[in-house]
């Protein structure tokens, strides 16, 4: 399992976005539920239970007031830098609760919570469990938008009616130090992505980041990479 975080991950910052609708075939997870979260799934589990919420209609009623427990799971494909090559899987339990109103300054962080219970499967089918968990880091800046479109204030379009919707979008930063035989990895997670569902009932998107080890000579930013998704839903 060293070599899991080693040469699959390892890195310490966060990156961008992938696509709302990745899907990433990856090994599976083993492992207990933690945090109160579903516990890791068969990939074929997980990719269910993700097909589900991305089926549900991006949220068009977004509500300015949301306070809320989440629950659900991550999935990450870890890659060296410097090679394409995927090296492994992980899977973790997610859990945060939100307490967000519209409007609210931007220093306000709207999260609090964990990515634990993590496992993971190298290529080769090595698999094991990887101590640690990641929580939400305000310092990231963790945010919910509200965007509002109303086309009552644009170019009338004959036999078109005038529509008012409201959708919303998520960042969530995690971060912390994940433990494998022994050694420690500052590791970096950013769960983006947009909420989908009557009233915002569930959130789901691209899962971007990577890990470093401490102590690492590496003069590039990251060792390896993570890419990959989440889902969650309301409680």
């Amino acid at each position: 399992m060293a070599k899991l975080f080693a040469a699959m991950l390892a890195v310490t910052a966060l990156a961008g976005c992938l696509g709302s609708n990745s899907s990433n075939n990856g090994g599976g997870g083993g492992g207990g539920g933690g945090g109160g979260g579903p516990k890791p799934a068969k990939p074929s589990d997980y990719q269910a239970a993700l097909d589900a919420v991305q089926a549900e209609a991006p949220t068009g009623d977004m509500p300015t007031r949301i306070k809320a427990d989440y629950s659900g799971q991550l999935r990450v494909e870890g890659r060296r830098t410097n090679s394409p090559d995927l090296v492994g899987t992980a899977y973790g339990d997610v859990n945060v609760k939100v307490n967000w109103t519209d409007g609210q300054p931007a220093s306000q962080n709207p999260f609090t919570g964990t990515i634990s219970n993590i496992s993971g499967t190298l290529v080769p089918g090595q698999k094991g469990d990887i101590s640690g968990e990641l929580k939400v880091d305000p310092k990231m800046g963790p945010a919910i938008g509200r965007v509002v479109l109303d086309t009552s204030k644009l170019p009338k379009i004959p036999g078109v009616p005038a529509v008012t919707a409201a959708s919303g979008s998520a960042a969530i930063p995690m971060s912390g130090q994940l433990q494998v035989d022994g050694k420690s990895y500052d590791t970096n997670l950013t769960l983006g992505g947009a909420f989908f569902g009557k009233g915002g009932k569930s959130i789901t998107g691209p899962a971007v980041g990577g890990i470093r080890e401490v102590g690492s000579k590496n003069p590039a930013l990251f060792d390896g990479a993570l890419t990959g998704d989440y889902y969650l839903k309301k409680k």
